[in-house]
C-alpha cells in the first residue's frame, strides 16, 4: 500500500513537471500491469490503476481462499460494495467476476501443487497426519504432510481440507 501511495505521489509530481509536446526520457518504457506503453496520450494513472486492479484482484483472491470462501462471495453487493469503496486506493478497482475468480484459483493451485511436489521432491522421509471434525453439522478431513527440511527445520504443508 505504502508503495503504491509513494508511486502515486511521483507520478502526480512528475505529470506536474512535464511540459506539454515534451518527450521526457523513459516515457516510452511499459509499465508494469500495463497493456500498453506509457506515452504522452495515455495518462499515468491509467497505468497506475491497471497495477492498483492487479493488486486488488490478488488481494480478493487470497481472501477467498484462505478464508475458505465459497466463490459467489464476490457477487454479494455488500462486497462489492467494500471494494469498491475502499478510499485508500485512490482508484477505481472493479470486483473479479465469480468465473475469473474460479480460474485464477485453479491457476493458484497449479502454482502450489507445482511448487509443492518440487518441495516434496527433495526429503527421504515424511509424515501425514489426518484430522476430522465438524462445525456446524458439516464434517471436514484435513490431510497434512511433515518433513524436515536440509537446515533440520520442520515445514508442513496442507494437502487437503474436505
Amino acid at each position: 500500500m505504502i508503495n503504491y501511495l509513494i508511486i502515486v505521489v511521483h507520478l502526480e509530481h512528475r505529470e506536474q513537471e512535464s511540459k506539454p509536446g515534451r518527450k521526457r526520457k523513459g516515457d516510452d518504457i511499459d509499465s508494469p500491469g500495463c497493456k500498453q506503453p506509457c506515452r504522452e496520450q495515455q495518462s499515468l494513472r491509467q497505468c497506475v490503476r491497471s497495477g492498483a486492479q492487479s493488486t486488488a484482484d490478488r488481494l480478493i483472491v487470497n481472501f477467498i481462499v484462505m478464508g475458505m470462501k465459497p466463490q459467489s462471495t464476490v457477487q454479494e453487493p455488500d462486497f462489492k460494495a467494500l471494494v469498491t469503496g475502499l478510499p485508500k486506493l485512490n482508484t477505481e478497482v472493479t470486483v473479479l467476476s465469480r468465473r475469473t475468480l474460479g480460474r485464477r484459483i485453479d491457476d493458484l493451485e497449479q502454482t502450489m501443487l507445482r511448487k509443492l511436489v518440487e518441495v516434496l521432491s527433495l526429503p527421504t522421509y515424511v509424515c501425514t497426519t489426518a484430522d476430522i471434525w465438524s462445525s456446524n453439522r458439516r464434517s471436514f478431513l484435513g490431510v497434512t504432510v511433515h518433513w524436515i527440511d536440509d537446515d533440520l527445520h520442520r515445514a508442513s504443508a496442507a494437502l487437503t481440507c474436505k
